[in-house]
């Protein structure tokens, strides 16, 4: 027998793991030996091909998939493997991947095999006792103990990875339930590894051939045709050329069809300059529609609706059947995809309809076939029977990448929401919605397409008289109604659901989860209606992958103006541009979130030419709004749930104009702090519009949310978390929209006196430096005048001192006092009779020539600086300098406050300081005079009342502070002797507030900050019950 069989080499890694442990050896002496003799050296596994970790179990050996095929849990030498815990607490870490459990401690082994019946015991090795007994050698072995040793040659890497397996797919069919967690879990994890290792490994390399390949196909045509021109009438050289050409299609014919991507290019508006990126786009999108394809078959496979062709049986029989071509392509797996399209087709013809420019990589050879088959191998072990709408939506939610889904501002939507929307704008089954059209403009998954299509069914079961509302719309209730629906009416109602829910998404994979949503809530009436009509298809929902925002363009049938492969993407171009001039009853959804800054130059300057109210700093759910509202038929019902932002922020006023102009808001939910969105910053807002003449508006304000709130709003209740009012948002007009209880609005009478903080004080915005981690440090030591030693984290640099300016944060402002952290900022501008000013390079370079070269040796990083897509050098004239600075001049004594606060939180800065600008940073306020006055009324809860009416809501009850919040608190100044005693009394009192702080940052100054309060209300005449009602809305 061979030294390096198996069997020798078992023998000789126990052999050398119990010469280097005793009884005695602990848990972490021995694992590493275990791994390093055995799992390493005879297993042959290395780097990231096994996890040896602490906490979970202590070795996974993982399979190229990143599956956990087998998981060993090792002890230390003394523990008995006998024991129940020891064998049960091994076999708790398996997952739905796990094929083998081990449990090891040096002397002896333990491996169970997984099986469909549970787990059976195929091992159990005493290694000491055999080589206690001298017999630790192959010769020397029993048939049962070689068996045994045999047997570990299972976990070997080459088994485990072997290509072998993908051979055999009726033993591993649908082990892994994709209804319970652990198995969802496991889909997410496998199809990220198909598309983003297997399909996006082979269309990245495809591309590339298949480039350059229709390249020389297109030169050498277009090299004939000059030829032909020249040949005149020789039919010789015709007959040599005729022949050339037939040699030269066939020669090309494997890349022919990769014209569809030309097509693609022009239908998408794909820029001909970013040949990378449309490339990565261009694989993407045809591996989304590769796996929703494949991801159609393999559910109605496990759910009875086709027969077995991917999976199980059924592709075992294929491929044994076909070995010899039967398409016209040696691929078995290629052939066995085409072959299960035929059936799928017959139930839902769009999603493999031919002539896609994303099916370009069909043509491909060997490669695609090995592909193919590993993707079928993986999906066939999953069990879809019990596939939901849930399971689909929270498909998309996982399987997108985050950065993915939050580029494109895509949040997933409550069940609860969607329904007290579809209430609201009464697309119900009780009213006669059936005829009527409905439309999510920015649909993701499916969430209101699907509610709404139930609702649609249920109406259509209503209509029959085969149930009542309330039946009809019970899932529990289904089978009893779906019984006494005739195949006529089945398919009525399938036509019914095609034809009048619209949906349109931007992202390739959730436009056909959404139409896969859409087929599984028609699937069964399909069945019962084929049974009358065997030619009966479910027609092409109309849901289509576009930008929502983007213009119809003028010319229609564009299929027309494509050659086949491209015909498919421009009859979608074409009915989406029909679609998006159309007008609709009801118009739902919940919009994307993301701001300007995210977009592109083309996509900002459309928006803006095209919607008015994408002025600004906006955000794109704003013109999304726009777009909703203009769908609307008269009388059309509106529905959003979006974020509330647009109510008092600068960039909501040409939406809050456009809003009042046309249309009626009938309810605003306003759910402040509501945790609807855990991924969203801002506070999201349930807004309903009707195409009507404008009236009042129920504004529903929620403030401690809990399971059973949107029901309560449905039954009209008001609760202590639940306030309502009316309101005519004309009174507002394009000003901001401050939503509260008219009782608080009333006490605004006493602001009308008052002057404004702006009129006062200088409000100062922070900087922004553009790379912070290059212009923030602490300082370290400041040896002289003329020198500081600044500590960057990664590197420590020698500064002028003068250029050295303390620099705050948000988290350092508490109310009073600010908390020094030796935060320094290296500033690049001068100083002259008190006014700031950029130098020029050479001035810098002259008179600070430490800060001069140090930014020098940054300069690269600091040229990729960019604010709105604009350099320092471009903005400012110089590479060095910050990219948003605009205090002009020095200031001292200045007040500041974070940006961000969820209760007032100004405090006092004698030194000249810089501070940050945006949600972290600082805004300062510089007054004229009376600055103690000035800082104690700002500190005061009724300035925090004020501030809570005025700034944008965040998330965990937060509010944004800016430049235009700060210029409009009121500041009462006094003018008469009652109130100038007052103002002296509030004066003298902040000044033994911070003479406290001053000495102890910590010190309890409750007592006097109260007497403040009361001091406050009495100098703007507050009554004490509108303290009461004050006090109460700073609680909320």
């Amino acid at each position: 027998m061979a030294e390096d069989s198996i069997v020798a080499l078992v023998l000789q890694a126990f052999k050398k793991i119990n010469s280097e442990i005793t009884i005695d050896t602990l848990e972490h002496d021995f694992s590493p030996r275990f791994v390093e003799h055995f799992v390493k050296e005879v297993l042959g596994y290395s780097g990231n091909d096994y996890k040896f970790e602490r906490g979970r179990t202590d070795i996974t050996l993982l399979d190229e998939n990143k599956n956990r095929v087998v998981v060993i849990e090792t002890k230390r030498p003394k523990e008995d493997l006998n024991a129940e815990k020891w064998r049960n607490q091994a076999g708790k870490y398996a997952d739905t991947s796990t094929r083998f459990v081990g449990l090891a401690n040096g002397y002896r082994f333990l491996l169970w095999e997984v099986t469909t019946q549970g787990r059976v015991l195929r091992v159990d090795f005493d290694f000491k006792a055999l080589i206690d007994a001298k017999r630790a050698s192959e010769n020397k072995l029993s048939t049962k103990e070689t068996e045994q040793i045999l047997f570990l040659g299972n976990l070997t890497k080459q088994q485990v990875w072997s290509e072998v397996k993908y051979s055999r797919f009726d033993e591993y069919y649908a082990k892994i339930d994709v209804f319970e967690e652990d198995g969802f879990g496991k889909l997410i994890e496998q199809l990220k590894y198909i598309s983003n290792d297997l399909l996006r490994q082979y269309t990245y390399s495809a591309f590339d051939e298949y480039y350059a390949g229709y390249a020389q196909y297109k030169q050498t045509k277009g090299e004939l045709e000059e030829i032909k021109k020249m040949n005149g009438n020789n039919k010789k050289q015709a007959a040599d050329i005729a022949r050339f050409e037939i040699k030269t299609e066939g020669k090309y014919k494997k890349y022919a069809d990769f014209s569809g991507y030309y097509y693609w290019k022009a239908v998408s508006n794909r820029p001909d300059d970013k040949e990378e990126e449309n490339k990565q786009v261009f694989c993407k999108e045809s591996i989304y529609l590769l796996i929703n394809r494949l991801l159609f078959i393999r559910i109605c496979e496990d759910r009875g609706l086709l027969g077995k062709k991917i999976s199980n049986g059924g592709i075992e029989k294929l491929r044994e059947q076909l070995y010899e071509p039967v398409l016209g392509d040696t691929g078995v797996f290629k052939q066995i995809v085409q072959f299960s399209y035929g059936g799928a087709k017959n139930i839902y013809y769009h999603f493999y309809e031919k002539d896609n420019p994303l099916d370009w990589y069909e043509s491909g050879d060997g490669e695609l076939n090995r592909v193919l088959n590993k993707v079928l191998w993986i999906l066939n072990q999953f069990n879809f029977s019990k596939v939901d709408r849930d399971i689909l939506g929270k498909l998309y939610e996982k399987y997108l990448p985050k950065e993915e889904r939050k580029k494109l501002g895509e949040f997933y939507t409550p069940d609860e929401v969607i329904d007290y929307i579809l209430d609201a704008v009464e697309y119900s089954p009780s009213k006669a919605i059936e005829g009527k059209d409905l439309i999510d403009p920015a649909c993701g998954s499916g969430g209101f397409l699907v509610r709404a299509a139930r609702r649609l069914i249920a109406r259509q079961a209503v209509k029959f008289g085969k149930a009542t509302p309330k039946e009809a719309l019970d899932n529990r209730r289904w089978s009893e109604v779906y019984a006494k629906l005739t195949p006529k009416e089945c398919e009525e109602i399938v036509n019914s659901v095609a034809m009048h829910i619209h949906g349109f998404d931007i992202n390739p994979f959730a436009v056909g989860i959404s139409e896969m949503n859409l087929l599984f809530q028609v699937i069964d009436l399909y069945s019962k209606a084929v049974k009358e009509n065997r030619g009966f298809k479910v027609p092409r929902f109309k849901v289509y992958e576009t930008d929502s925002l983007e213009m119809p363009t003028e010319q229609t049938n564009l299929s027309l103006f494509y050659g086949a492969t491209g015909k498919s993407l421009a009859k979608d171009k074409d009915a989406s541009d029909e679609l998006k001039k159309k007008k609709y009853d009801f118009v739902v959804g919940n919009p994307p979130y993301v701001r300007i800054q995210q977009l592109d130059q083309k996509s900002r300057e459309t928006y803006s030419k095209n919607y008015i109210t994408a002025k600004g700093n906006y955000d794109i759910y704003i013109p999304f709004i726009e777009l909703g509202t203009k769908f609307l038929t008269p009388k059309g019902k509106f529905g959003y749930i979006c974020s509330n932002q647009f109510f008092k922020r600068d960039y909501g006023q040409p939406l809050r104009k456009f809003i009042l102009s046309a249309f009626h808001v009938f309810q605003i939910i306003n759910f402040k702090d509501s945790g609807v969105f855990k991924d969203a910053t801002n506070y999201p807002t349930i807004l309903l519009i009707s195409n009507e003449e404008p009236q009042a508006t129920e504004v529903i304000s929620v403030n401690c949310p809990d399971s059973n709130t949107l029901s309560e709003i449905s039954d009209g209740k008001t609760t202590q978390n639940i306030s309502r009012f009316s309101i005519d948002l004309r009174t507002l007009g394009e000003s901001e929209w401050i939503l509260e209880n008219p009782k608080e609005t009333k006490i605004e009478k006493y602001f009308s006196s008052c002057k404004k903080l702006g009129e006062l004080s200088e409000i100062i915005s922070g900087m922004q430096t553009g790379m912070d981690r290059l212009f923030l440090g602490k300082l370290e030591a400041s040896s002289s005048e003329i020198l500081s030693v600044v500590n960057f984290k990664t590197e420590t640099a020698r500064i002028e001192t003068s250029q050295v300016i303390p620099f705050l944060l948000g988290r350092q402002v508490r109310r009073w006092v600010v908390i020094d952290e030796g935060k320094v900022a290296v500033f690049p501008y001068f100083t002259k009779d008190g006014k700031y000013y950029l130098p020029d390079e050479s001035e810098l370079k002259k008179d600070k020539p430490l800060l001069f070269d140090y930014l020098l040796k940054k300069k690269t990083e600091l040229d990729r600086r960019l604010w709105f897509r604009q350099s320092a050098q471009q903005l400012h004239g110089a590479w060095f300098a910050y990219m948003y600075f605009k205090l002009d001049s020095t200031r001292n004594k200045i007040i500041v406050t974070p940006a961000l606060i969820n209760k007032v939180r100004f405090a006092p800065t004698e030194a000249e300081a810089l501070f940050a600008l945006g949600t972290a940073g600082v805004f300062g306020v510089s007054p004229k005079s009376d600055y103690y006055l000035i800082l104690g009324l700002l500190n005061s809860s009724l300035i925090n009342f004020v501030i809570k009416r005025l700034a944008p809501e965040k998330r965990g009850g937060y509010f944004q502070l800016n430049s235009k919040v700060l210029n409009k608190i009121p500041i009462k100044l006094p003018t008469n002797k009652s109130e100038e005693a007052i103002a002296e009394k509030i004066t003298s009192t902040v000044k033994e507030i911070l003479k406290l702080k001053k000495k102890d940052a910590s010190a309890d100054t409750g007592k006097l900050e109260n007497e403040i309060d009361e001091l406050v209300f009495d100098l703007y005449g507050i009554t004490p019950d509108e303290r009461k009602t004050i006090e109460k809305a700073i609680e909320r």
